[in-house]
């Protein structure tokens, strides 16, 4: 066991340091921050993780291994998080360790059938060690659960990040293609042109009118994905396989100069620059073509079919969250844009053929990465979804002192740290309803973003009471222990200092906090 963690602590020392070197960054990460940035809950620096071991050249056993170790590293710091506070609490270490036991048997029944009693076992006998005070204590994975675990979402993500050389099909060779050509020999070889690397054709330089076709769609397809779930209040990838239904839609976007329309009412395409009185205009009695372009988009639509009690996190955690009973998104890719072309095969372009193209021809084209377009939806699909957190749902209440027999009965005491109970508003789907959430005091905790992305660490971090702000207190800075960056801290602080007025002075309520 020894010889096996000197070999992974120094693999993730080289992956940790490859990382810190400048080096050009994967496409698909750039795309993934793009999602991040539109609000989609992607887990970034799994990627980065994922990035850094391929440039090791780590084969998915070695990868398996190194994120089983960070998931065992993790429940380690907050199990024992959870019993130092709990000790604090109780003044007690078995009242303390009957609390976080409790927690942990509630928080593992999230977890994915296969490793509900692997992460149960893990967790008890970290505790047990930290209670005894051996702090050499080693513990041991079950490699058939976790190590399978994480080498099936290691795949996944790698998949998802490789580039491959160009592929033969030919749908990927770029030539000599420009975007303006006027004719081609076949579907192939406009799809070639749709999928190539080269730049759009340009963008109208004068007033333009734009037409979608109507969407086509796919049949609905049921698909078993899994999510995270969150354990004594972070969050980790060990959550329940939950059933979605997704749905592949395309469309063909037109763009053209001028203001008059560009879709005649038999299909087909005015092709020609038009005077005020409709007339074609001439030069040298050469009928002068109209600047027209477009581009297929693909997107895959999906939407959980969960029927049971729980719901999904979307972004960060804590009690600060609300919690939806049903989640959806979606996910496109845009081919390149090129100049509407006269023939195809012989035949004239109709709007009936891009939107057969699109929908058919173009979702499973084969693109730079050596996967169709459809199957790089799915894996952004999934990346996506993965990154949801599913936990259970809250108490409801009325007024923020139908809250305190819960915060002072139900809030496990780590939770009770500079924290207070409301009654806040939350939704799922059209209903909307109240129950209880933690909000932090002066000095609490809080989550930072930026551009989208946490720059906190997530941990036991709550959104600001009323009259507070969150204030950044430590700047992060990249380290090389194993992990991408050291976390930006921030604590919960007065707006004004002057008018400020904690609840703690201004509630006469009853509520039992942490020291």
């Amino acid at each position: 066991m020894k010889m096996m963690k000197s070999k992974l602590i120094g693999i993730a020392l080289a992956c940790s340091a490859l990382s810190s070197v400048a080096m050009a960054r994967s496409p698909m990460l750039n795309q993934l921050d793009e999602m991040k940035s539109a609000g989609l809950p992607v887990d970034i620096a799994a990627y980065e993780r994922e990035a850094s071991y391929e440039r090791a050249k780590l084969n998915f056993d070695e990868r398996a291994n190194l994120e089983s170790q960070k998931l065992v590293e993790t429940i380690r710091l907050r199990v024992i998080e959870a019993y130092e506070s709990g000790l604090k609490f109780h003044n007690d270490s078995q009242a303390a360790r009957d609390e976080v036991v409790m927690a942990i048997s509630k928080d593992t029944e999230l977890a994915a059938s296969g490793l509900k009693s692997e992460l149960r076992r893990l967790s008890i006998e970290i505790l047990d060690a930290h209670i005894r005070g051996d702090a050499g204590y080693e513990v041991t994975a079950n490699q058939s659960g976790l190590k399978a675990y994480f080498k099936d979402q290691s795949l996944l993500r790698a998949s998802m990040l490789q580039h491959q050389e160009e592929v033969s099909m030919a749908a990927n060779g770029d030539g000599d293609d420009n975007g303006k050509q006027r004719e081609f020999d076949s579907k192939a070889a406009l799809i070639k042109s749709l999928t190539s690397t080269k730049a759009n054709s340009p963008y109208p330089s004068s007033s333009i009118v734009s037409i979608n076709s109507a969407k086509q769609y796919s049949s609905a397809q049921s698909i078993s994905a899994q999510v995270s779930m969150e354990f004594l209040g972070v969050s980790v990838s060990a959550g329940p396989t939950i059933s979605f239904k997704r749905t592949y839609s395309s469309d063909v976007v037109i763009m053209a100069i001028g203001l008059y329309p560009v879709l005649l009412q038999d299909g087909n395409f005015d092709l020609y620059q038009r005077d005020s009185k409709n007339k074609i205009v001439k030069k040298k009695g050469v009928d002068q073509r109209r600047e027209i372009s477009f581009r297929c988009q693909a997107q895959v639509n999906f939407s959980s079919d969960y029927k049971g009690a729980g719901g999904f996190k979307v972004m960060g955690m804590g009690a600060d969250v609300s919690v939806t009973q049903s989640y959806s998104n979606s996910v496109s890719i845009d081919s390149r844009r090129i100049s509407l072309p006269d023939y195809v095969g012989g035949k004239s372009v109709t709007m009936a053929f891009l939107s057969n193209l699109c929908q058919n021809d173009f979702l499973n084209a084969n693109i730079t990465n050596g996967r169709t377009v459809k199957s790089n939806l799915d894996g952004m699909m999934r990346t996506v979804i993965s990154s949801l957190t599913f936990s259970h749902p809250k108490t409801k209440c009325a007024t923020d002192n139908d809250c305190i027999d819960w915060y002072n009965n139900e809030v496990i005491s780590w939770h009770k740290t500079r924290t207070y109970p409301r009654c806040l508003q939350e939704a799922s789907g059209r209903e909307k309803f109240f129950s209880c959430g933690l909000r932090g005091l002066t000095n609490a905790n809080c989550t930072l973003y930026k551009d989208g992305k946490r720059t906190t660490d997530g941990s036991f971090e709550y959104v600001c009471d009323k009259g507070l702000k969150c204030q950044k207190t430590k700047e992060g800075g990249w380290f090389t222990r194993g992990e991408i960056k050291a976390y930006d801290e921030a604590k919960c602080t007065p707006v004004n200092n002057k008018t400020y007025v904690s609840p703690l002075e201004s509630d006469y309520i009853e509520i039992h906090f942490a020291n």
